[in-house]
């Protein structure tokens, strides 16, 4: 099986940017005007073929088009917590690695 090619926290900011865009009522070409990025990058962005994601300055900009803090595209240090850990096994390759558990 493929790996994801996403993170779990990367495909949560693009599923909370997906959802706020839908709840305007607004297109990838609208979103893009908002965020001045082109609409293919917004398409490859949603299309889970392609790696492109948004940065951190995407999402400060993102904030002020949606007026709500940064903070609501990204993980509660709570369920962060909960979704990222250390993993247990620590020899070899996956020494510093971090696994979903």
């Amino acid at each position: 099986m493929d790996e994801p090619l996403l993170s779990p926290i990367e495909q949560y900011v693009l599923d909370m940017v997906r959802a706020k865009r839908i709840e305007k009522g607004w297109s990838q070409k609208e979103l893009a005007y908002q965020l001045d990025v082109s609409i293919g990058f917004i398409g490859d962005i949603e299309n889970p073929k392609y790696r492109a994601k948004f940065n951190l300055n995407h999402i400060n900009e993102l904030a002020k088009i949606f007026e709500c803090s940064p903070k609501g595209f990204l993980l509660d240090d709570f369920l962060l917590c909960f979704l990222f850990s250390p993993t247990v096994e620590t020899v070899g390759e996956n020494k510093n690695k971090w696994a979903i558990i």
